[in-house]
């Protein structure tokens, strides 16, 4: 996922709906080499590289996107092989972004392009706790780049530290004590008094959500990053998490 998303060549559009994709269908096509050879995807040292522009991988990834490929389509080699010959016989998919011009020399910093998972000039969090504080300082500091690992399972600590502190000072009851459940409350504690409204709320609702339970920034993956060692954390998808319920935490650590 993340050498499709620094790719300048699909669509905005569509990197906006990486999450709609399954992961077990994406894997099962890549593993099959006639299909990466087909898409221009190349395998090496354990990880995927696109070895040059191809008009059929926007088509490709949009029928991941809008869950057009269920797992019937490319069970065995014969369905992929179906599969991909009548990928390559449609046009391109059409796209509402231009398709990316000569490089100059802007400025312009691309948040979601970052080597830690919290950069401190743009995410700036005003925490008095010191244990929280120093979590805040390491996760800006870590490459999630160079250890996703370590930082998955940080973050979690972070959103969870955080999250407990702002219940014990507001004391919030609560009647299980799951980490979406306690999410739950707070989000409730902070749409009951008016410190967010819904729309703000959302993000950090959807993560303790049953029905978004296999998202990248749900509780359960959370969780998964922590108990689970077939679970394998991705740095676009980490950020990705950070950026959505950031808002959140923003109000969360100025109250802790």
């Amino acid at each position: 996922m993340d050498e499709l998303r620094k790719n300048d060549y699909i669509p905005a559009e569509l990197k906006h709906k990486f999450d709609n994709i399954q992961i077990t269908n994406l894997e099962r096509v890549l593993e099959d080499p006639d299909i990466r050879g087909k898409l221009n995807i190349d395998f090496n040292d354990g990880k995927y590289t696109l070895t040059g522009r191809n008009c059929h991988l926007n088509n490709f990834i949009h029928d991941l996107c809008e869950r057009k490929i269920n797992v019937n389509d490319i069970k065995s080699k014969e369905d992929r092989a179906k599969y991909i010959d009548a990928l390559l016989k449609r046009p391109p998919e059409q796209s509402s972004t231009p398709a990316p011009g000569p490089k100059t020399n802007s400025k312009t910093y691309n948040l979601t392009d970052r080597k830690t998972l919290i950069k401190k000039r743009y995410h700036k969090l005003t925490i008095t706790d010191p244990r929280v504080s120093r979590i805040y300082r390491e996760l800006s500091s870590v490459s999630v780049i160079s250890y996703p690992n370590a930082v998955a399972v940080l973050f979690r600590v972070f959103v969870e530290f955080s999250v407990d502190l702002y219940i014990k000072k507001h004391h919030i009851s609560l009647s299980k004590t799951q980490l979406c459940s306690k999410i739950k409350r707070v989000a409730d504690f902070m749409q009951e008094g008016k410190i967010l409204n819904e729309h703000q709320l959302k993000r950090i609702r959807c993560m303790a959500e049953e029905e978004t339970k296999n998202g990248v920034c749900s509780t359960n993956t959370f969780n998964a990053y922590v108990h689970n060692s077939d679970f394998q954390p991705f740095s676009s998808d980490l950020i990705k998490a950070f950026d959505d319920i950031f808002p959140f935490l923003q109000e969360l650590c100025k109250d802790i």
